[in-house]
């Protein structure tokens, strides 16, 4: 078993890695200077190479109920009045939604 955990490349990563590659830095460099391993980058860039997009693949599963339009509103919301009760945020952005999708949303 793996003692780290694996972390996805941030977008930031991404570009970082994407800039180097441009560049012409070898494989070996760029994971050296991202701190990242050896594998990791080659298989990102051979992704990027054959897909032309840093994007991940979307994942199988339920997609989720709250929009990132809808997403944005709500976090908008909330950090114009930080003491919102969570049944009025509900109520004042998607009053369809079960206050419990909220909190997953915001985890």
């Amino acid at each position: 078993s793996n003692a780290e955990k694996r972390k996805e490349l941030s977008d930031i990563e991404k570009g970082r890695i994407i800039a180097l590659f441009e560049l012409n830095f070898s494989i070996s460099q760029i994971a050296r200077i991202t701190n990242r391993p050896r594998e990791t980058i080659r298989d990102f860039c051979k992704r990027y190479q054959e897909r032309g997009t840093p994007k991940n693949l979307s994942r199988s599963g339920r997609s989720t109920k709250i929009s990132e339009e809808n997403g944005e509103a709500i976090l908008t919301l909330i950090l114009k009045d930080r003491k919102l009760k969570r049944q009025e945020v509900v109520e004042k952005t998607m009053p369809e939604i079960n206050p419990r999708t909220l909190d997953r949303f915001l985890r």
